[in-house]
C-alpha cells in the first residue's frame, strides 16, 4: 500500500493494489473509510493484527485519518468502532450513503473524490491533536495529561472518544509503529532504545503481541500494511 495524497490536517489517501487472497493489517492508531468500488466501509482503530481475505484480488482505495480525526467525519465515537469493519450503510443515514456512493460512482477520479468527501468536514479539537502528538513522543501518561491541563481520567475519556482506546494503548501502538519504521535499516537493539522501549526484550514482547511477528522479521523486506 502506498500513500497517494497527504492532508496534514486530516490524513492520507492510500491505494492497496491487488490484495492477496489473505492479507494482514497491523494496528496504527488510525481509522479509515474505504471505497471498494461498490460500497463504503468504515474501519475502526485496531488493537491487534487484522487478517482479511480477498476472493478476487480487489483493489480498494481508502482514506486513513490521523488519530482523533475520524469521529468528526464518521459521526460516531471512535470507541464504538474499535476493531470493527462496518458497511457505511449500517452507520449512516441512507441519504448520506447515497450521496457519497453516487459521487464516487460518477467520478472519473474516485481517489480525489474520496479525499474531498473525507476532508470536507474533517477536524479534531486542539486538545485531541495535542494529545495525539504528545502520546506519540512516548511521554508518560501523567505528563501528557498535565501538559494538556486535564486529569488522567479526563485524558482517558477523551482518548476513548476520539482514538478508540485509552492513552496507554495509543502510545503503545504509536511506539510500535516507530519501531517498524526504523527496523528495516538498523540493528534491532538500537531500534528498541530509539523507539522508546526499555530494551530489546521489551520490544520483542510488545511487537510480537501487537503484530503477531518477531522484530527480526521486519528487519528486511518489510511488508507494507494498511
Amino acid at each position: 500500500m502506498a500513500a497517494a495524497t497527504d492532508d496534514r490536517t486530516a490524513g492520507a489517501l492510500w491505494r492497496a493494489g491487488h490484495l492477496a487472497a489473505e492479507y494482514t493489517v497491523l494496528p496504527d492508531g488510525c481509522m479509515d473509510i474505504i471505497w471498494t468500488g461498490e460500497h463504503l466501509l468504515i474501519v475502526g482503530a485496531d488493537t491487534a493484527p487484522y487478517v482479511g481475505h480477498s476472493d478476487n484480488g480487489w483493489s480498494p482505495i481508502g482514506f486513513r485519518f490521523h488519530p482523533g480525526v475520524a469521529p468528526s467525519v464518521i459521526g460516531h465515537d471512535a470507541q464504538a468502532l474499535t476493531d470493527s469493519r462496518i458497511p457505511a450503510a449500517d452507520l449512516w443515514p441512507s441519504a448520506r450513503v447515497a450521496e457519497w456512493t453516487e459521487r464516487l460512482w460518477g467520478s472519473t477520479d474516485p481517489a480525489a473524490t474520496l479525499t474531498a468527501l473525507c476532508t470536507e468536514r474533517a477536524g479534531r479539537p486542539p486538545r485531541v491533536a495535542a494529545a495525539a502528538t504528545l502520546l506519540g513522543t512516548g511521554r508518560p501518561i501523567a505528563d501528557v495529561a498535565d501538559r494538556l491541563g486535564v486529569t488522567t481520567r479526563t485524558l482517558h475519556r477523551l482518548s476513548l472518544r476520539h482514538f478508540g482506546y485509552g492513552p496507554k494503548t495509543l502510545a503503545r501502538i504509536l511506539r510500535m509503529r516507530r519501531a517498524l519504521d526504523l527496523l528495516p535499516g538498523d540493528d534491532p537493539t538500537t531500534v528498541a532504545y530509539a523507539a522508546g522501549y526499555a530494551d530489546y526484550a521489551h520490544m520483542f514482547r510488545d511487537l510480537t503481541e501487537l503484530t503477531g511477528r518477531s522484530p527480526v522479521t521486519f528487519t528486511a523486506n518489510q511488508e507494507s500494511a494498511q
